[in-house]
């Protein structure tokens, strides 16, 4: 009973938050074949990544913040974190992070100089959450309390029936946090590819 109790409110609490959503649409992509909205209020973050380049050093960088309005040629956020990779003529790799304070002012892009746009949503970030409590509470429960609460502290044995209860409780756990890992994952879609690049080519309406 207890175990059902266990998993029926974690499984509703999770699934519960990734489908709370507010929206209005802000941004439309296009393929060949498909189109897309981001909408701006269902978004939690987005990056934008471009390619800078000339002689002796190639580099990417990638800038995340929150998302405040885009018109047909550019897009405008607040950054709060930016990230510089880049490589020299010699191959020596450098990686430079930047994280920004909350008062920072919004900065604009023109999508002719992005590369790529991805984003995580509200919903998935919700998920992401609910997946790492699940996942730390799953393995406590079957690593920590399974053990402590299986053992008689009178003659020292183990109730090996109490013990499999909470460890497949907390496995149980563990395994509903696997699908909310995977679909919260980011959004990415790629803009101004050459034509040798395999990538599906949006953009923006």
């Amino acid at each position: 009973m207890r175990r059902r109790l266990f998993f029926s409110l974690f499984f509703s609490i999770a699934f519960y938050s990734c489908y709370a959503q507010q929206g209005e649409a802000t941004i439309h992509l296009q393929s060949d074949k498909s189109t897309f909205t981001i909408r701006q209020n269902k978004i939690y973050y987005i990056e934008i990544t471009g390619n800078l380049e000339n002689d002796s050093v190639k580099s990417i960088k990638s800038l995340k913040g929150k998302f405040i309005s885009s018109s047909s040629h550019e897009i405008m956020l607040i950054p709060s974190r930016s990230t510089i990779k880049s490589i020299n003529k010699d191959s020596i790799k450098q990686s430079i992070e930047t994280f920004y304070p909350l008062n920072t002012r919004p900065v604009s892009f023109r999508y002719d100089d992005i590369s790529m746009i991805s984003y995580q949503s509200n919903s998935a970030h919700n998920c992401l959450v609910s997946a790492k409590i699940m996942t730390v509470i799953g393995l406590l429960t079957t690593f920590v309390v399974a053990p402590l609460a299986s053992i008689d502290y009178r003659n020292g044995s183990i109730n090996s029936r109490t013990y499999f209860t909470f460890a497949a409780t907390g496995l149980g756990l563990y395994i509903l946090s696997i699908p909310l890992f995977l679909i919260s994952k980011e959004k990415k879609f790629h803009l101004n590819l050459n034509g040798n690049s395999k990538e599906k080519c949006w953009k923006v309406n």
